[in-house]
């Protein structure tokens, strides 16, 4: 009973001391595997954050615009990304782009004048026509599309 006690006063000193620690950033990394563009919707920070550390492990630069891929191809929203995955190849030689979508956006809404955002077609439609642009100019890079449903689930299309 005695060995229970000191362990379980351990085991709750180890959280006390640990539980707010803030890992510190890895000033030797100089490379990124994956440039994420998402939206800015902060319903979905946290979903889009969990799926990115067990899918990238956080090897990612992370872009967002209103709208993820209808905002990336906004009229002088589209040569600022563009200009963002310029700097990405130079800087860390990222070598994918995920385009990273969500239901309910209001971007989608505000823009296209929608009651509701529940269409996955809609959103491919757009991130389509985003791959496609980026395809043109960096032949070298892979493109991935996803969706984040409402239960916060990231979906590969």
């Amino acid at each position: 009973m005695n060995n229970f006690v000191l362990v379980v006063v351990i085991l709750i000193l180890i959280y006390i001391l640990y539980k707010d620690n803030v890992p510190n950033p890895n000033i030797n990394k100089k490379t990124a595997k994956v440039l994420v563009l998402s939206c800015i919707d902060p319903r979905f920070t946290e979903s889009l954050t969990y799926n990115l550390s067990k899918t990238i492990h956080n090897d990612y630069d992370l872009y967002t615009l209103a709208g993820a891929s209808l905002g990336a191809l906004k009229k002088g929203w589209d040569e600022v990304f563009i200009e963002h995955v310029d700097i990405a190849l130079s800087l860390h030689k990222i070598q994918e782009i995920w385009i990273v979508d969500h239901l309910d956006c209001g971007m989608y809404k505000n823009t296209l004048e929608l009651e509701t955002d529940l269409d996955r077609n809609l959103h491919l439609y757009y991130m389509d026509k985003l791959k496609n642009i980026i395809n043109e100019k960096y032949s070298n890079l892979i493109v991935k599309e996803y969706i984040i449903g409402l239960n916060g689930k990231l979906i590969k299309y």
